[in-house]
């Protein structure tokens, strides 16, 4: 079986470290092609490589993760893309999935046991 390809997308280093260097991605059948810290860095990536999935931010600069969303859509339409944010906030959450998310995951809530569902 072939693993599926996964990009992390966060503007917090420390962040995007934590969830690259703490999730056992292997055992979820997946390998990360990449991490980057703003959108734009992504639309290149995404027009040369192709991946399967994509966990990015909401809340970024230059680019937020809606924008990110429906831009990365119109290149690889059948990315699977889970919003991830640090706000419980309803509006940010609904222009996700408007613009593409499947899924959306609140930073507090990221831990292994969530990948488990």
């Amino acid at each position: 079986m072939s693993m599926r390809k996964l990009i992390l997308v966060d503007d917090e280093p420390l962040f995007l470290k934590y969830l690259n260097n703490n999730v056992d991605w292997k055992k979820y059948g997946f390998v990360v092609a990449g991490t980057f810290s703003s959108g734009p860095d992504v639309l290149t990536y995404l027009s040369r490589h192709t991946v399967d999935s994509m966990i990015t931010d909401i809340k970024m600069p230059l680019m937020d993760g809606s924008d990110l969303i429906r831009h990365a859509l119109e290149i690889q339409k059948d990315l699977y893309i889970v919003a991830l944010s640090g706000y419980d906030d309803f509006p940010l959450v609904k222009g996700a999935f408007i613009n593409g998310a499947k899924d959306y995951m609140l930073k507090i809530d990221v831990n292994t046991e969530n990948f488990e569902k």
